[in-house]
């Protein structure tokens, strides 16, 4: 049996169906992992998996508003946190194009400033990559003082690398 190819969010949004944590994900994953987002087995899969701890965690604490709350702290944990999704390249690097674009008022006729920054993203991908290897993520991360310098290096790289896309001066 083939695997069903997706090419649009709500074409996979559609097969889920009324799935509020593949939902999630789905939209998680398409804004910051696209890579990842038409596969809908593993979509379906998390979703699952956050569905049952959640379940669980109800069914052994009670359901009164508090335990509501630490059950979808719980699932949301399951679904995002076993798959290297706290921090992403798209998530990191977009607004830093996207700044840059609205900065030097550069437009497009055809496309959206958000288009042309989706556009560059992948492109992008070997930089952030690069200066990933420097740290050690997880979901700590961003409150550590590494994530500041972190983001610096890529935003002055990055800019760099635009400054010279569009021969503009340094």
């Amino acid at each position: 049996m083939t695997k069903k190819k997706y090419t649009t969010k709500e074409a996979v949004a559609a097969d889920l169906g009324a799935n509020y944590w593949g939902l999630k994900l789905l939209n998680y994953l398409w804004d910051y992992f696209p890579e990842d987002a038409m596969d809908i087995d593993f979509i379906r899969e998390q979703a699952a998996d956050a569905a049952a701890v959640e379940e669980k965690y109800l069914l052994e604490h009670g359901t009164d508003p508090v335990n509501q709350l630490e059950a979808r702290r719980v699932a949301n944990e399951t679904l995002m946190g076993s798959h290297g999704y706290s921090l992403s390249k798209y998530e990191m690097l977009f607004p830093i194009i996207d700044d840059y674009y609205y900065e030097n008022k550069m437009t497009n006729e055809t496309k959206s400033v958000k288009e042309m920054t989706l556009e560059l993203i992948p492109k992008f991908a070997s930089i952030f990559n690069k200066y990933a290897e420097k740290y050690e993520f997880d979901e700590s991360f961003r409150a550590e003082p590494d994530y500041d310098k972190f983001e610096a290096e890529l935003r002055k790289k990055a800019e760099k690398i635009l400054d010279k896309m569009y021969e503009l001066p340094f």
